[in-house]
């Protein structure tokens, strides 16, 4: 039997060599264009990501849970741009410069709009709720760019080298960002509390959440972020990064504030909002996730 520092050896060789392998990859990268570095990214995850991590069957696998009766040839389509759509994402975000200067003149469209530019003018908090969908970082640097305060909480990776790269460049789009750990909340709810827009992403699947429906299937989601809205009187505030048919600039979209209640019941609200969208671009959202563990 192996030992246990033995093991964490393996892991950290492991995880040390495939954080060189990226970073060599991104650097490399960083001698084209920013255009084509972005293009390369849906390249780079379709062809060789996608064959190794078997990201095309699980996507597939998804489809077909939710869509039994989609055709084979559109089940295709989905999943390459889904793919593309991942790696021109993992590009951008860890481009921070350049993608911050990309998008910084991003509109913002929809009827939460004039709720957010309210809560900014009386220091309410806002709750940004979004998905792993299009590109959730634009929105947020476009609403820096004008001047509001927005955070977020996130989950560091396990690769701990590749993390530190990777929470700088999360940094570099916006500070008030906290990591998961019972510090990083304790941050996070005391940001919230100041006033701050705070964005969560709350699509994947989670043992401790609630059993809720999204795309027509029960699958267990947190509620803890309606459940901080309400403790807080915040706006809870679906929005949206959509990616255009150029595939490089977005459109930043924010619905109407989900109304307080319930916070299964705001959930419940946030999943159907989601899969609105879902269901109108879904080469947009990342049907790599192990959504619907339970079925």
């Amino acid at each position: 039997m192996k030992s246990v520092s033995a093991y964490s050896l393996r892991t950290d060789i492991v995880h040390y060599s495939v954080n060189l392998a990226l970073r060599t990859f991104l650097a490399a990268a960083h001698l084209l264009p920013y255009e084509d570095r972005v293009k390369l990214g849906g390249r780079f995850m379709r062809r060789l990501i996608a064959p190794i991590a078997g990201f095309r069957r699980r996507i597939h696998e998804n489809l077909r849970l939710i869509y039994p009766e989609m055709d084979a040839g559109e089940r295709n389509r989905i999943c390459e741009q889904c793919l593309a759509n991942f790696g021109k994402l993992f590009v951008e975000n860890l481009n921070a410069k350049d993608f911050v200067e990309r998008v910084r003149a991003t509109e913002l469209f929809g009827p939460g709009v004039s709720h957010l530019e309210a809560a900014k003018a009386i220091g309410k908090p806002v709750l940004l709720i979004t998905g792993h969908f299009g590109n959730y970082e634009a929105p947020r640097a476009a609403l820096i760019d004008r001047g509001f305060k927005v955070g977020g909480i996130y989950r560091d990776m396990d690769n701990r080298f590749f993390n530190r790269f990777y929470i700088a460049k999360m940094k570099y789009i916006g500070d008030n960002v906290y990591p998961t750990n019972r510090e990083g909340t304790r941050g996070f709810v005391r940001f919230v509390r100041s006033g701050g827009f705070a964005v969560v992403l709350n699509d994947q699947y989670s043992s401790r959440g609630e059993v809720l429906r999204f795309m027509g299937r029960p699958t267990r989601t947190m509620i803890s972020a309606a459940r901080l809205a309400v403790n807080h009187d915040a706006l809870l505030v679906p929005f949206y990064g959509v990616r255009k048919n150029n595939g490089l600039d977005f459109e930043a979209w924010f619905e109407n504030p989900i109304p307080h209640g319930h916070p299964r019941d705001m959930t419940q609200a946030l999943n159907d909002n989601l899969e609105s969208m879902v269901r109108k671009f879904p080469d947009q959202w990342f049907w790599l996730h192990r959504r619907w563990k339970d079925r």
